[in-house]
């Protein structure tokens, strides 16, 4: 008999939170299916916890089967940091430069185990930052917020 530890049962109540509020574009799974079997711009839902910030928006993210690398938009647009050692369900889509790479999430959004939510894009039409900083109107960088 296995025990729940206290972050699967936080987890376990992300994903239930989440099943109740209705049906999403992004489809739920877990990193060693991504890596076996990487679709780019599949909309993917994960639930992970932050094993590493590898700086400029990138972090490392893990589930029981596997790690993988999490991007949130260029340092240059907006600074973002995540909580460690706290379940977070990612949206975003599989990015994949070519086949020798391994896959990337492109993060759309983040949510916390007490609700907040990290919008960093939308999931519709290009990002804001696309074309670069001149194009993004600004290059000021700024935290992104909870909400």
């Amino acid at each position: 008999m296995t025990i729940p530890t206290k972050q699967s049962a936080l987890c376990l109540g992300l994903l239930l939170a989440f099943a109740v509020q209705g049906a999403s574009e992004h489809t739920w799974i877990d990193i060693g299916t991504i890596l076996a079997e990487p679709l780019p711009e599949q909309r993917v839902r994960i639930a992970a916890t932050l094993v590493h910030d590898l700086g400029d928006n990138e972090f490392l993210v893990e589930d029981a089967s596997g790690r993988i690398v999490v991007e949130a938009g260029p340092a240059w647009y907006h600074r973002v940091t995540l909580p460690a050692d706290e379940p977070l369900i990612i949206d975003g889509e599989v990015e994949r430069e070519d086949d020798r790479d391994p896959p990337v999430v492109d993060v759309y959004s983040v949510t916390r185990s007490d609700g907040a939510v990290l919008r960093i894009r939308s999931d519709r039409g290009p990002s804001p930052w696309s074309g670069g900083a001149a194009a993004a109107g600004s290059t000021a960088v700024s935290p992104a917020r909870w909400e």
